[in-house]
């Protein structure tokens, strides 16, 4: 599966690989709206996503474990892997 950025931009200082790993520090904090885009063969998805990023100064709750996230920027995010569908010619 190849994946990029079709529409918006990821936070500054990601990335997003073909691969569809997302990696780098981000250096803003904000919420970044953007659509990813999946291509296998002949199919094709796109999904609306969002990053939400935090300040160091907040501490986050991950999961249900009570854990928490204290040093560096915080990154919450929902990654839905978009359906692939064949194109249309």
């Amino acid at each position: 599966v190849k994946w990029s950025v079709e529409d918006g931009d990821l936070p500054p200082g990601l990335d997003l690989a073909k691969n569809g790993v997302i990696s780098g520090v981000p250096e803003e904090v904000g919420k970044f709206g953007f659509t990813v885009k999946a291509e296998l063969d002949e199919r094709v998805g796109m999904k609306e996503l969002a990053l939400t990023i935090t300040s160091p100064d907040e501490k986050h709750d991950i999961g249900s474990g009570g854990g928490g996230c204290d040093s560096g920027m915080g990154i919450t995010a929902l990654l839905i892997v978009p359906v692939l569908r064949r194109r249309r010619h």
